[in-house]
């Protein structure tokens, strides 16, 4: 029985390190802007390439 009370526990502590900082996660972070496709295209300017670039 102690075997399934520290198997518990450890369960639990383990998911909580992953989930808490998950939850916790402010509305400016990564996924707001990854997952915009035209916040996207705002921050990125394509390089110019020269006229002859990709001819044969």
């Amino acid at each position: 029985m102690k075997k399934y009370i520290i198997f518990f526990v450890f369960t639990l502590l383990l998911s909580s390190l992953c989930l808490f900082p998950a939850l916790a996660a402010p509305g400016g972070s990564c996924v707001a802007c990854h997952t915009s496709e035209s916040m996207m295209k705002s921050m990125h300017k394509p390089p110019s390439l020269p006229a002859s670039t990709g001819e044969g």
